[in-house]
């Protein structure tokens, strides 16, 4: 019964750890952290217009 309490406790504590750190180091939304100018994402990046029939 011991090693179950402390197990729950050492869960809690990791996740309480993890919510405030989170959010610190990784709080962009999607739409942000990949609308850069280097995200490629158009026409230009699909295989058929890179390689052409050879895509197929």
């Amino acid at each position: 019964m011991k090693m179950f309490l402390l197990g729950t406790l050492t869960a809690i504590v990791i996740a309480v750890a993890a919510g405030i750190l989170m959010p610190t180091f990784l709080g962009n939304p999607a739409y942000d952290a990949f609308s850069t100018s280097s995200t490629r994402v158009g026409e230009e990046s699909t295989a058929e217009h890179r390689f052409g029939n050879e895509a197929r």
